[in-house]
């Protein structure tokens, strides 16, 4: 005997917003964390299941090292649990590509 279950193609489907500047105060998106709650309740309604905060890094203007990025993610997760959002932000940042790069990496 065969047992066939049916699983709606909708309720298998993770999309993942790969970049985007919804950590609150620390680069040109979110100003505040309303924003923040605002795009993640937006994300969610389009079917968003997980955001790769992205805020600018070594670009110029900003400057926001791992440990900030980290300490920002953990905060949005847990506002976003207690306002019941279904969205998981992980970390990430955005670093401009140029010519000197590597050789501005290893001077580090």
């Amino acid at each position: 005997m065969v047992l066939s279950v049916y699983i709606p193609f909708e309720s298998v489907i993770r999309l993942i917003d790969i970049h985007t500047h919804i950590l609150p105060g620390i680069d040109d998106g979110a100003v505040s964390v309303e924003d923040t709650l605002a795009m993640a309740r937006s994300a969610s309604a389009e079917g968003i299941t997980t955001i790769v905060a992205t805020p600018h890094h070594a670009n110029g203007t900003y400057s926001n090292i791992a440990s900030i990025v980290l300490e920002h993610t953990r905060f949005v997760n847990e506002r976003l649990r207690a306002e019941g959002i279904p969205i998981l932000v992980e970390s990430g940042q955005e670093i401009r590509l140029h010519d000197d790069l590597l050789e501005e990496w290893s001077r580090k």
